[in-house]
């Protein structure tokens, strides 16, 4: 995963993100202030995901890191090298699976999840979620303004005109 930080035309605080999945496609994901747009991987068209949302099978973003929500004192169990950088680790247990009357309408249970985090500066290395393994690389200043593409600057005008629309009706009130 590789990470800017910048600001587009409009001066709003962006991280632009680029995850590489295993078989070498690229999804680009925009981390605004209290959410992301995900440019799907097919058909490129942009998604909002809400920065509160924690699913781990859409993970959602923290300080620009997908799937590291749930790292925190509680789960660290010592210090490990990854990739010869001294590192936090963390692990969260698997949970249980349900049992019992209604065991089928329960959500589906969380796999183990480990992360590794940067003594240094408190960044994720990687974090494993089952099967899915995540590297990150630092995230940077963006030398430049980020460019938005045009279906995200698109989805971003339609956020707008939707938050000018509730404003307008709760002044109305």
């Amino acid at each position: 995963m590789r990470s800017e930080c910048g600001q587009d035309a409009n001066g709003r605080k962006i991280t632009h993100t680029t995850l590489v999945w295993s078989e070498g496609k690229p999804t680009e994901g925009y981390v605004l202030e209290n959410f992301a747009v995900l440019l799907d991987r097919t058909t490129g068209k942009p998604k909002r995901v809400n920065l509160r949302e924690s699913d781990y099978l859409y993970p959602h973003f923290v300080r620009g890191y997908p799937g590291t929500a749930w790292i925190g004192i509680k789960h660290y169990v010592g210090v490990e090298k990854v990739n010869e950088e001294l590192c936090y680790k963390f692990v969260r247990p698997a949970d249980k699976p349900p049992e019992g009357p209604g065991a089928d309408e329960e959500p589906i249970p969380l796999p183990e999840l480990t992360a590794w985090v940067r003594v240094v500066d408190k960044t994720p290395v990687r974090v494993v979620l089952g099967k899915a393994v995540y590297n990150y690389g630092p995230i940077k200043t963006a030398a430049s303004t980020i460019v938005l593409p045009s279906p995200v600057q698109e989805l971003l005008k339609k956020i707008d005109q939707q938050q000018k629309a509730l404003e307008l009706l709760r002044n109305r009130s």
